[in-house]
């Protein structure tokens, strides 16, 4: 099974790392899939395929949900920083 070089990246440790980060911040701040949705301006099918790394955010994106879920960038993303 050929498996491409975005499909690598995309389920990379590290963004699996992250994804895991992002569901752990939306569930330390209360909020279901739905409300996170609501207070990000997207939908929740969206919430979904970013949670369940069918979708990638980009950085202002992720700044978004740091904000939204009262977290900070370095705690999304900890480790991968270094």
């Amino acid at each position: 099974m050929y498996v491409s070089s975005m499909q690598k990246l995309l389920y990379s440790r590290e963004h699996r790392l992250l994804i895991k980060r992002l569901v752990q911040a939306r569930k330390k701040a209360g909020l279901s899939q739905t409300q996170a949705a609501q207070r990000l301006g997207t939908s929740q099918p969206n919430i979904s395929m970013v949670e369940s790394g069918q979708r990638r955010i980009g950085v202002v994106e992720l700044l978004k949900f740091a904000k939204v879920y009262e977290s900070t960038l370095t705690e999304l993303l900890g480790s991968l920083l270094r």
